[in-house]
């Protein structure tokens, strides 16, 4: 256990935006109603792939919307339907002309396909490279939690991304606990997490530690541990969040929080009276 890795979080693909203006609503036109109305139906995985007989209908938006609700409904059963191979030719040749949220909803869906194709994910790894600095980091966590757990040689990705999140002090303040979680679990699962990036992502999330779950407090702790830390403080607000949380322990939290502490925090350390232990037992924290 102690060299597992940390299971992935649940990531979600995004819905539309519902803030689109009503100039770009027109736009997209009666067809993207058709497909969010088929996918709502009765027999949803079957009426979106019926969509797909007349792809001059689709508009990059309309074609992702329908990819994102085939991967959430019917997963990576579908993908020997010929519907699911005429969107995801329409997606290949269309995907620069979808914004973030499009991007990171075709990663999720590619993710939950498990389709290691590489021309999809090659475009949506120059675009989200080229693009990270105006990305938003809930689109960015998505995107990367895909290609963590589907197309894990492109490191290049992480590389460049890497540079542009860790400044974004204000953004994170904005982003929610499940963004920030998804994008340390990217990172670690890449094996390439740093602490310039978990520093400025832990310390936000310990200024909203009593609303941390227990699990996202465990997955921070994992984080910790992948980069060997010595931040203490940041550290131990953690472990207190992980005790005081009111959801239940899971066996495999429990052993990835001791799996942690017990690199973090050496057993002979921990029974010498230094100074973690002094300072867990200030919290009213015994061990």
């Amino acid at each position: 256990w102690a060299g597992s890795e940390r299971p992935a979080p649940t990531v979600e693909g995004r819905r539309e935006r519902p803030d689109r203006p009503a100039k770009v609503r027109q736009r997209l036109g009666t067809f993207q109603d058709e497909v969010l109305d088929a996918a709502e139906s009765d027999a949803p995985v079957e009426a979106l792939l019926s969509l797909t007989n007349d792809m001059s209908r689709f508009q990059p938006v309309s074609a992702c919307t329908a990819f994102h609700r085939l991967a959430k409904l019917g997963g990576a059963r579908v993908r020997d339907h010929v519907g699911y191979r005429r969107l995801k030719h329409y997606l290949r040749k269309h995907l620069r002309e979808l914004d973030s949220l499009g991007q990171a909803n075709v990663a999720w869906a590619m993710a939950m396909f498990r389709d290691k194709e590489h021309t999809i994910w090659d475009g949506i790894e120059f675009v989200t490279a080229f693009e990270a600095r105006r990305t938003p980091l809930k689109d960015i966590s998505i995107i990367l939690w895909a290609v963590a757990i589907t197309q894990p040689q492109r490191s290049d990705l992480f590389r460049n991304i890497e540079r542009s999140i860790a400044g974004r002090h204000k953004e994170m303040r904005r982003s929610s606990s499940q963004s920030l979680i998804t994008i340390l679990w990217s990172f670690g699962h890449m094996d390439m997490l740093t602490e310039r990036l978990v520093l400025p992502i832990a310390l936000e999330l310990t200024r909203r530690s009593d609303r941390l779950k227990r699990r996202d407090a465990v997955t921070l702790l994992w984080a910790y541990k992948k980069t060997v830390t010595k931040d203490t403080d940041l550290i131990l607000q953690v472990v207190a969040r992980c005790l005081q949380a009111t959801d239940a322990w899971t066996c495999e939290d429990l052993l990835f929080a001791t799996s942690a502490l017990s690199m973090l925090f050496p057993a002979e350390a921990m029974s010498c009276g230094v100074q973690p232990r002094e300072k867990l037992q200030a919290c009213g924290l015994h061990v």
